[in-house]
């Protein structure tokens, strides 16, 4: 999976979009159809802050053939960038975007297929201890291959620009029962203090270009 860059981003949601996340169809369907991209996710995140506010954002998870592709969209001369964000426009409710792009060093697929979707972003402190924190997302990784354990599919990966931020995609049945998965502690706990960590959950849904059909296990835009 080395070869393919993947294109991370989420944004408030605006009140158009919370009401009707088909708002975000003409957009997406657009997207997956231009040159170089090969998959798309898209979905609205499953969190809660520490007062029990709900976060409302959208999630978007693009795959691109490679970094090249995805810098020749950005700089064609075709205006086609330009015209998926007017088409986003109206998904948001802010002009702030958090975008990352990775690559992944096993098959991400199953986990942003998962009906939850956890995106973890790992930053090394210390450079030195890259290899143990990446020691500790493999196992991670291992766990999904139990039939016991709740983690339906994982998979790591660092950022292009950022080579000592890791990345985790995880596969979970649900929100409940990662929380349950993790009240015991988890893998990731002898390596806290080396790391920043960021978390994300979302449902994801697989954006299909025509003809494709809908073989994800949510409806498809």
């Amino acid at each position: 999976m080395a070869d393919k860059t993947f294109e991370i981003a989420f944004w408030s949601a605006s009140e158009e979009y919370y009401k009707d996340p088909s708002t975000a169809a003409a957009a997406f369907n657009y997207a997956v159809t231009r040159k170089g991209v090969s998959t798309l996710f898209h979905g609205t995140q499953a969190e809660e802050t520490k007062l029990g506010l709900f976060v409302e954002r959208v999630g978007c998870a693009v795959a691109w053939d490679s970094h090249q592709d995805y810098q020749k969209f950005v700089l064609n001369d075709h205006g086609e960038h330009t015209k998926l964000r007017e088409l986003l426009a109206p998904t948001r409710g802010g002009t702030s975007v958090e975008k990352v792009h990775g690559t992944f060093t096993t098959d991400p697929y199953p986990a942003l297929q998962a009906p939850v979707t956890e995106f973890a972003f790992v930053k090394v402190k210390s450079e030195a201890d890259v290899e143990k924190v990446e020691t500790a997302l493999n196992n991670v990784v291992a766990l999904a291959g139990d039939p016991t354990s709740p983690l339906l599919a994982a998979a790591t990966g660092s950022l292009i620009d950022q080579p000592t931020t890791l990345l985790l995609a995880v596969g979970w049945s649900s929100i409940e029962a990662h929380k349950e998965a993790i009240k015991g502690g988890t893998a990731l706990d002898s390596i806290h203090r080396l790391v920043t960590l960021q978390v994300y959950h979302f449902y994801l849904n697989q954006v299909k270009r025509e003809g494709e059909g809908t073989a994800d296990n949510r409806s498809a835009l």
